[in-house]
């Protein structure tokens, strides 16, 4: 009986952080301008090009663009992500994408490495890594980037 308790408690505990990681991921999306929505609506299109991808949250595609300036390190993030959102994850794909760029400070290759070494041998660790970064906010990777520019 305990143990039933147990599961139903930890079943119940990850649904709440499921629908809190939504309210704040809707709330986000509510604040930021259409001007910059419809910026990062033309970007769909760069992305959708990419095979297997999944749609993009607007504030990443907004990001990248910001931090990847170069069309070829651009695209070349959007396959990285590609194939983040493809890995077996222990965390939402979105919440540790957002904290990949912001852990790789527009450098590519940091992004790479996070991947290749398993996401510092566990995605939780490297939420954790952007969250001990000095005067950081982001909610987990939750909360969508700014997109005013």
């Amino acid at each position: 009986m305990k143990a039933i308790t147990t599961i139903i408690s930890g079943a119940l505990l990850v649904l709440l952080v499921l629908i809190i990681g939504g309210a704040f991921y809707s709330i986000g999306a509510r604040r930021s301008s259409p001007h910059s929505q419809e910026a990062a609506q033309e970007e769909r299109v760069d992305a959708s090009s990419i095979k297997g991808m999944k749609e993009l949250p607007p504030d990443i595609l907004f990001r990248l663009k910001k931090d990847f300036k170069d069309p070829k390190e651009y695209e070349e993030a959007l396959v990285l992500i590609s194939q983040v959102q493809k890995d077996a994850l222990n965390v939402g794909w979105v919440q540790l994408t957002r904290a990949m760029i912001i852990l790789a400070k527009g450098d590519l290759s940091k992004m790479k490495e996070m991947r290749e070494s398993g996401y510092h041998g566990d995605p939780r660790d490297l939420l954790g890594e952007m969250m001990n970064l000095p005067g950081q906010t982001n909610n987990w990777g939750l909360t969508p980037f700014d997109m005013k520019e």
